[in-house]
């Protein structure tokens, strides 16, 4: 995992972003960004029974779909 929460899967060269990072970017609460990932809004991997992650593509769509909004 990098210092900005972003964590790069070995097997497939995907990056994801965790709910921190996407609070701190769009200045939002953490609670609202895992209300988001509850709903499936943004759509999420989870990595074990912990570690769940946003898919960085994933996360892109979701911020160009309610910036047209």
């Amino acid at each position: 995992m990098t210092p900005s929460g972003e964590r790069t899967d070995m097997h497939e060269s995907r990056t994801y972003v965790s709910a921190r990072t996407i609070s701190a970017d769009l200045d939002v609460p953490e609670r609202t960004v895992r209300r988001w990932m509850a709903t499936g809004e943004l759509p999420v991997v989870r990595f074990g029974t912990r570690c769940v992650l946003i898919p960085r593509g994933a996360y892109e769509d979701f911020v160009r779909r309610h910036a047209a909004a």
